[in-house]
């Protein structure tokens, strides 16, 4: 072959070699390193716009699917705050997305984020239009949820929940049905549902440190989640945060056996309402609920308190309530703290429904109090042997963990003698007229 002939075809084949190789290294996308798989709870804080203030938050529930080449595509549910469609791509440890807005309002929104914490939380941010005008926001996720609760389970039930749980609907526990919720656990309740024990059995033990934490998604004083009501079988409620409800619990009657210890109520109407059960309670923290701390109905009953704490309360710490059958009623309280609530500290609460009768409340060996004895018509309230500082292990121990700073700034504050003297005799045990 000629020489000229053979510099020719070698010259095509690197020609086509490198026109072979521009070709196959063009970029790929980055494999996904993480999965958007499943439902997230989001946290979304407004950052600038024209309607909502800055600084706005709500909770959202974000449900997705991704494939194996990182594309996803969802829906979001924050309420009466946005219901949309999302979808986006994956990429490395990063994400885009595009989220079109139904409710309340049609708008297009963009944003990005990335994996945290090894893939088990995602931040980011967005922003965008809709009919209320602009919006930009940060959005920061929690873990998965382990279990979301849409619909009362069929038949009997065996049931344990575990990690964080989310509550959308009433869940009943009937009789042979049991529950047990492990420490740990985080039960976030949608509007109006609630847990209620009738006649089965609810065992919610968590620990020092792995406590079970009840409340609300989206916490609102229009809209709060039930609570836990029991009405007859067991319940044991053992290092538990109970708040944002509209009762903490509400007992409805003598049947079952109830234990509570080393639970916090805050943050709810009335903490705890008891229509029913003679109770004991050991180092529980009633703090900031709106109404009152424990609020006792009915006749014929004892209730305890040994190494509690009561604080922030609009209207009474603990409250005898009046009803038509609102006689013998004894509570007694133990080395506890009283911490200074709005109202009064204690309360015989004189009712439209009826009258306190031969009932009385006895405090012992607690902070809060000067000692003395108050009769009331057939009533009495009775402090003795009062202490001159708070209790240091008195209540449930983990309160700076819902509420830090609240329990030991309270505890600083110093009110004179005479201050005291007027509080605790004028006001401690008023009879009101509803």
């Amino acid at each position: 072959m000629k020489k000229w002939m053979l510099f020719i075809l070698i010259g095509y084949s690197i020609l086509n070699f490198i026109r072979c190789s521009k070709t196959s290294t063009n970029p790929e996308k980055d494999p996904p390193a993480y999965s958007l798989n499943g439902t997230w709870y989001i946290l979304i804080t407004v950052t600038g716009g024209d309607k909502l203030p800055e600084g706005t938050q709500y909770s959202a529930d974000v449900v997705l699917q991704q494939n194996e080449n990182g594309a996803f595509s969802g829906t979001i549910d924050a309420g009466d705050k946005m219901t949309a469609n999302i979808s986006g791509q994956v990429s490395g440890i990063q994400f885009t997305f595009t989220i079109k807005q139904n409710l309340p309002c049609s708008g297009t929104f963009t944003g990005s984020g990335e994996f945290t914490e090894n893939g088990r939380k995602i931040s980011g941010s967005f922003s965008g239009n809709d009919c209320n005008g602009r919006l930009s926001a940060d959005v920061i996720s929690t873990d998965h949820y382990t279990r979301i609760i849409t619909s009362q389970p069929e038949g009997d039930i065996t049931d344990i929940w575990e990690g964080r749980v989310s509550l959308k609907t009433d869940y009943f526990i009937e009789q042979g049905d049991s529950l047990i919720i492990k420490p740990g656990t985080t039960v976030l309740a949608d509007d109006y549902s609630g847990i209620w024990c009738r006649g089965g059995t609810l065992i919610a033990k968590g620990t020092s440190d792995q406590i079970i934490i009840f409340k609300d998604a989206s916490p609102t004083l229009e809209k709060p989640w039930s609570g836990i009501k029991i009405s007859g079988g067991t319940a044991v409620l053992e290092y538990c945060s109970i708040q944002d409800a509209n009762d903490g619990i509400f007992i409805y009657s003598d049947d079952g056996v109830i234990n509570i210890s080393h639970c916090l109520l805050y943050n709810n109407r009335d903490g705890i309402v008891n229509f029913g059960s003679n109770l004991e309670f050991h180092n529980c923290s009633f703090i900031g609920n709106e109404g009152n701390g424990y609020s006792r109905w009915e006749r014929d009953h004892d209730d305890y308190f040994y190494l509690c704490h009561f604080e922030d309360h609009k209207y009474s710490d603990i409250t005898i309530h009046g009803s038509a059958a609102t006689v013998n009623v004894t509570i007694q309280v133990c080395q506890s703290n009283f911490m200074d609530s709005y109202d009064r500290l204690t309360d015989i609460f004189k009712s439209l429904l009826g009258e306190v009768i031969n009932s009385q409340i006895i405090i012992d060996q607690s902070y809060g109090f000067t000692d003395g004895q108050t009769n009331i018509e057939t009533n009495r309230v009775e402090v003795t042997r009062s202490v001159n500082e708070p209790i240091s292990h008195a209540g449930c121990g983990f309160e700076s963990q819902i509420i830090a700073g609240k329990t030991q700034a309270k505890s600083n504050i110093k009110i004179s003698e005479q201050e005291k003297l007027f509080y605790r005799q004028q006001i401690l045990t008023s009879i009101r007229t509803n």
